[in-house]
């Protein structure tokens, strides 16, 4: 596959990208068929921008739309996208990169430096934190994901495979055990959806379920009182008698370690 590099000749004196020869009328995008290496200190784009290949970003690149690259894309250095962003391979920010809407990375991520997703983020693979990760919205990570560092989302994290924190791990506010961080149930209660548990150091047990955000205790009690003694209320009260041992039981992992 070839690589277009783009210089700065393909921008104008503000930094912005002028060379329409890339831009694709039917989709509303600069489209390039190849690998992209961008070797210029601001590069600006007023659309959004696919690349079929992989990215290389060496300077300040902002993304004013949706920007896919189908491959791999490392960043040394300041990213912004607004708006939708999709690496179809793995990613890694060795900087500061900020992602104002949804990021899908369909591969594994490390991330050596800064990286903030206000809005969803799904990594479907190993995500690999060394440094500071800040997601303030939903997190899934369908695979064994490692924090060397701090991460802070807040939001849901649901995390299906293998969690290894050397560090702290902040959700919603919360630092989270580094034995057992969350339980997830799902299919159940009035909802018949999930509910996270958070295993947290300062109040013990914090549930989320929809909107509602508060101590397992007092979930317990809106939940008799929401639903008397109904098929719901057995659901919710059998997972917090079972909530309720996993925490005693990751907690005295955590003692001993």
């Amino acid at each position: 596959m070839n690589t277009i590099v783009l210089t700065e000749e393909h921008f104008d004196e503000n930094g912005y990208f002028k060379d329409e020869s890339f831009y694709n009328e039917r989709t509303g995008r600069y489209e390039f068929k190849g690998n992209v290496e961008v070797n210029a200190k601001y590069s600006y784009f007023k659309k959004s921008i696919l690349v079929e290949g992989n990215q290389i970003v060496k300077g300040y690149q902002r993304v004013k739309g949706d920007q896919i690259v189908k491959g791999y894309q490392r960043v040394k250095g300041d990213q912004i996208v607004e708006g939708y962003q999709i690496v179809e391979g793995y990613q890694i920010v060795e900087g500061d990169q900020i992602s104002k809407g949804d990021q899908r990375v369909e591969g594994y991520q490390i991330v050596k430096g800064d990286q903030i997703v206000e809005g969803d983020q799904i990594v479907k693979g190993d995500q690999i934190v060394e440094g500071n990760q800040i997601v303030k919205g939903y997190q899934r990570v369908e695979c064994y994901q490692r924090v060397k560092g701090d991460q802070i989302v807040e939001g849901d994290q649901i995390v299906k495979g293998d969690q290894r924190v050397k560090g702290d791990q902040i959700v919603e506010g919360y630092k989270l055990l580094k034995s057992k961080g969350i339980i997830t149930i799902n299919h159940i209660g009035s909802r018949c959806s999930f509910s996270n548990y958070l295993f947290t150091k300062e109040k013990g047990i914090m549930v989320r379920c929809g909107c509602y955000f508060d101590t397992i205790g007092n979930f317990e009690i809106e939940v008799k009182e929401v639903h008397k003694d109904n098929q719901f209320a057995n659901e919710y009260l059998l997972t917090i008698e079972y909530i309720k041992k996993m925490y005693e039981y990751y907690k005295s992992i955590e003692v001993q370690k």
